[in-house]
């Protein structure tokens, strides 16, 4: 019981950071929750991606990668955006592996605004999760009620935690 309330004594400073981490791993859960219950995770795929290159609404120089990488392997993607979206959303969560959990969800949210042309300058929800992702990645967010503190008490010289 000491190692907790030891824990709690040293990351109190860092309860905000640890608010905002757990609010945007239930987002991401939520959105994972979309592809994990999806039935053919593929031809959802496909069908959120193809509105959107006949509208060229994306990115001038990433709409050859939709087009002749990303359609072409829509099953791969699929299973790609199923994994990382859910792996996100378990590290913010519990506060695992925060910082690496972080670079996944600034990878994913940088390829949704490419997809949507979205700069990031102006507030939007994926320029938001990659700045939120960035704080996390920068800033000892798992250290705060989550498992990277023990992890970084037990192994101090791992950057994931």
């Amino acid at each position: 019981m000491q190692f907790l309330r030891d824990s709690v004594r040293e990351s109190i400073y860092l309860w905000p950071l640890a608010v905002v981490r757990i609010l945007s791993g239930h987002m991401w859960a939520r959105t994972s929750l979309f592809w994990i219950r999806a039935e053919d995770r593929a031809a959802s795929l496909t069908n959120q991606v193809t509105p959107l290159l006949e509208s060229g609404r994306p990115t001038s120089w990433y709409q050859p990668f939709l087009e002749h990488v990303v359609l072409p392997n829509s099953e791969i993607f699929a299973a790609l955006v199923t994994a990382g979206e859910a792996f996100v959303a378990v590290s913010l969560l519990l506060g695992v592996a925060t910082r690496l959990g972080a670079a996944v969800s600034m990878w994913l949210a940088l390829n949704y605004s490419l997809l949507y042309d979205q700069s990031f300058l102006i507030a939007s929800g994926n320029t938001t999760y990659f700045w939120m992702g960035f704080l996390f990645l920068v800033a000892p967010a798992g250290r705060a009620f989550g498992v990277d503190y023990w992890l970084h008490r037990r192994w101090p010289r791992i950057p994931c935690w």
